[in-house]
């Protein structure tokens, strides 16, 4: 059984950067015309990016969730980048069963459970500490409020990363943690210094400690990453056109939960992973600034990697601001 339409609302969270095109403007307005459930809100650009946009990531989420919260009422919130689709509808109602099933965090954690997909989730630390998945999201509001919280006493929207050396936070060779660390590292962070709540020693241990890893394929999950200008008619073959699927992560990610925890129909169980797996460091080395967003800010041009002459200001970063509320 799934949810019914009326109790579902699509929300669109972007910030007014040079990202946001009147064209952008117009599909929003039309998506709206069209369906009672789907809305938007456009928040001011932060004063910086940040390295990889990590700040436009994290205050689009944000505001998107509390916008969510403040004018439907939601209590769960699922959020995803806008260039992936679950295409089986039942997903909602499903991962809300996952979540009331899981066992309570072990820690005290403000709405308990976070789940997370496994894409970019590492279990190695040479990336940075707490290296999560930040492709979707699911808990209750003020849970994900809790993760993206812009209150976070590391976070700051005029810095380039929010974490480092200084904190304990270390990605050797670069100068600062992967976006996906950062994100992990400035939430268990917090914990400990507002509330009291010990860091976990890993990312395993974190999962086993406040989150839980749900299986997107169970929902014929596709990401079109890189590839968002190609316009797909669903449904697909997700084993197709998916371009992060459970094969390439093996190889993308051999210390990932694809590679290392057991897979089960809805969720991954990573209770087996072994001791010491944070330390290592044979894996593919990322480029420290690599990124998968080609939309810059013509004041933070001159910042990014690749020497960048040409912008395409009507190429549109979608990345993560996009996400379902229900009650």
């Amino acid at each position: 059984r799934t949810l019914p339409a009326d109790a579902v609302t699509i929300v669109f969270s972007h910030t007014n950067g040079s990202c946001f095109t009147p064209e952008v403007l117009d599909s929003l307005r039309r998506l709206g015309k069209r369906s009672p459930n789907f809305a938007w809100t456009i928040n001011p650009e932060p004063p910086a990016l940040g390295e990889n946009f990590r700040n436009v990531q994290r205050e689009s989420t944000y505001y998107g969730a509390r916008f969510a919260v403040e004018n439907f009422g939601a209590r769960y919130i699922f959020m995803q980048r806008a260039d992936s689709v679950f295409q089986r509808g039942s997903f909602l109602t499903d991962l809300a069963g996952l979540l009331m099933k899981a066992p309570p965090p072990l820690v005290p954690m403000p709405g308990g459970r976070v789940g997370m997909c496994p894409l970019q989730a590492q279990l190695t630390d040479v990336y940075g500490r707490y290296h999560l998945d930040d492709h979707c999201m699911f808990g209750t509001a003020e849970a994900v409020l809790h993760f993206w919280s812009l209150d976070n006493i590391y976070y700051s929207s005029s810095a380039r990363a929010w974490s480092g050396a200084k904190q304990g936070n270390v990605r050797p060779g670069c100068r600062y943690p992967a976006v996906e660390s950062d994100n992990g590292f400035i939430w268990v962070a917090d914990d400990l210094a507002r509330r009291g709540v010990p860091m976990p020693h890993s990312t395993r241990d974190l999962l086993k400690e406040r989150a839980f890893v749900f299986n997107p394929e169970a929902w014929d999950y596709v990401c079109r990453r890189k590839h968002t200008s190609t316009h797909l008619s669903l449904p697909v073959d997700s084993a197709t056109f998916n371009k992060l699927n459970p094969k390439s992560m093996l190889t993308m990610v051999p210390f990932g939960i694809h590679a290392q925890c057991k897979e089960e129909r809805f969720l991954f169980n990573c209770s087996g992973v072994a001791d010491g797996i944070q330390n290592r460091t044979d894996t593919p080395r990322w480029a420290c600034s690599a990124s998968n967003t080609r939309c810059f800010s013509v004041r933070e041009r001159w910042r990014q990697p690749g020497n960048i002459k040409r912008v395409k200001a009507s190429t549109v970063d979608m990345r993560l601001n996009s996400g379902r509320a229900f009650e």
